[in-house]
């Protein structure tokens, strides 16, 4: 019985997160229940949503009986390659690799063009963002994800980075997102884009492409599901962002009364394994709630 009624308290959680207009961050120390909340948010919805799930380490290849293709990364060459520079902190020279990539670009047809018109621009020091943008191109060439044919995305699908190197997987992340955020076209269908290890990729004051976009992209019927170790402390430009979405928070040991003083609801300070205090933005509500283990008839 009690079984039964954590798992509908959960499920009533899940939908209501899948139906908001915000994204939702999962935020806890390893081992606290994140990925598990991952795997059975996307258990729930999957035939009501799709997923695009980015799998760092492997944790989501196991999902059985959901049907979700494992694909390897890949990056078409195509438009998205000039926003390239999003990829790197503006203090590193985002101007000028903006307009290097987009020059380069706009004389190339395939992406050995499009590195050989950086590599000139380099040599001619006409900018100072070549060097730069190379820089983060060497790593996506050494990981073997760049292509020149068309690659379509399954609507839901795995995306497999677990055999990169480390360096490789955050940069083929952050390229595989500003793919996904580059298409403008409205999804019929809403899609949720699933990514691990967020704040490390996404949050660390080095990689702004995602905190601008998180608005932008929501009209296009995209969503982020993020899982954060941590919090972002005070002065971290992206703590309001992160605010203004729904909130997935599991036990945070010390760094939970400072939370609580910080805003969070005091339940925050009250959390045992596998609890969770969710906030669901659209009506402004904190909830906690446990989260089930396995999930009967999914």
């Amino acid at each position: 019985m009690l079984r039964r009624l954590i798992e509908r308290r959960f499920r009533d959680i899940c939908f209501k997160l899948g139906a908001s207009s915000r994204h939702t961050a999962i935020i806890g120390p390893t081992g606290s229940g994140k990925t598990t909340f991952a795997r059975n948010f996307v258990r729930i919805l999957h035939r009501v949503y799709d997923f695009v799930i980015i799998d760092m380490y492997g944790e989501y290849t196991g999902l059985r009986g959901l049907g979700l293709p494992v694909v390897p990364p890949r990056l078409p060459f195509g438009p998205w390659v000039r926003e390239l520079a999003s990829l790197l902190r503006p203090e590193s020279g985002g101007l000028g690799m903006m307009g290097v990539a987009r020059r380069a670009f706009r004389r190339a047809s395939n992406w050995a063009d499009f590195i050989v018109n950086i590599e000139v621009e380099r040599s001619t020091k006409r900018s100072w963002g070549a060097e730069a943008l190379l820089d983060r191109l060497e790593v996506l060439i050494d990981a073997g994800v760049l292509v020149n044919n068309a690659v379509a995305l399954p609507p839901s699908c795995i995306i497999d980075l677990s055999q990169l190197g480390e360096e490789e997987k955050a940069v083929t992340a952050l390229a595989i997102l500003l793919w996904i955020f580059s298409d403008k076209k409205s999804l019929t269908k809403r899609r949720f884009v699933v990514v691990e290890e967020m704040r490390a990729l996404l949050f660390s004051g080095q990689v702004p492409v995602v905190v601008p976009m998180m608005e932008r992209v929501r009209r296009f019927n995209l969503r982020i599901l993020g899982i954060l170790q941590d919090f972002p402390g005070r002065g971290d430009e992206t703590k309001n962002t992160l605010l203004r979405q729904n909130l997935v928070i599991f036990d945070m040991g010390a760094r939970a009364w400072q939370l609580y003083l910080e805003g969070i609801h005091r339940d925050v300070m009250a959390l045992k394994p596998y609890q969770a205090l969710v906030y669901i933005a659209d009506i402004k509500k904190w909830k906690k709630i446990r989260i089930p283990e396995t999930l009967n008839g999914t």
